[in-house]
């Protein structure tokens, strides 16, 4: 392996579905070992509470390693955890492009601040992906760059969506997935293409969005 081209090597590494691999290749191949700075993506998926917590320091030193990011997945029970994103987003926020972040369902039942924390620390973000959380918008910053948000499986302290409706102001995908925590909601969006709206409590939703193109709205009822 150690004469394959280092273009090649990094092909292997990229297709790796979860990055926490990564650190049995650099034991095992000292090429693999030299080209995995070079990673621009980086992914982690774990189901175990107990296994999240070494695999979380297994990230943050591969992420620390790494020259540029552009994308990172973590899905993990402590994925939107604020002291946990304070440990590597700063590190990787200027390149980053797109993050989707996933945890256990509502993250304890505590609101986090992880959306703020990202929404002041990476401007040139454009796709953002969070899922089983309880979000903040306390201190929320505009985004500009941001052009696809999908929201599954959270609770929003935003009733009305009037600060996502001030802070994405670029939006031309959104996807709202089972979000709680909303009353008569307002979709405000002029850049707006595509709209995934999935729930089966509202019984209000207003949209201004003149240049949408898609809009997919899909309710569902409990029978006894």
């Amino acid at each position: 392996m150690d004469e394959l081209p280092e273009s090649l090597l990094l092909e292997i590494l990229s297709r790796l579905d979860n990055s926490a691999d990564i650190a049995s290749c650099r034991v095992a191949s000292k090429a693999l070992n030299t080209v995995f700075p070079d990673l621009r993506t980086i992914n982690l998926y774990c189901s175990s509470r107990k296994s999240s917590i070494s695999l979380k320091k297994v990230f943050v030193d591969l992420i620390s390693k790494l020259r540029i990011v552009e994308s990172v997945c973590i899905c993990l029970q402590d994925a939107v955890d604020e002291d946990f994103a304070k440990e590597w987003l700063p590190r990787v926020s200027q390149s980053l492009n797109s993050l989707s972040l996933s945890g256990s369902l509502y993250q304890g039942l505590r609101p986090s601040n992880v959306l703020t924390l990202v929404s002041v620390s990476c401007h040139n973000l454009a796709e953002l992906n969070l899922g089983s959380a309880w979000l903040s918008v306390r201190n929320l910053n505009p985004m500009p760059m941001l052009t696809s948000l999908t929201l599954s499986y959270t609770i929003v302290q935003d009733q009305h969506l009037n600060q996502f409706n001030k802070c994405f102001l670029n939006l031309q995908v959104l996807n709202l997935i089972c979000v709680r925590g909303l009353k008569d909601p307002k979709i405000h969006h002029l850049n707006l293409q595509t709209c995934h709206w999935y729930d089966n409590n509202q019984l209000s939703l207003t949209l201004i969005t003149p240049n949408l193109i898609t809009l997919r709205i899909d309710c569902f009822c409990y029978t006894a």
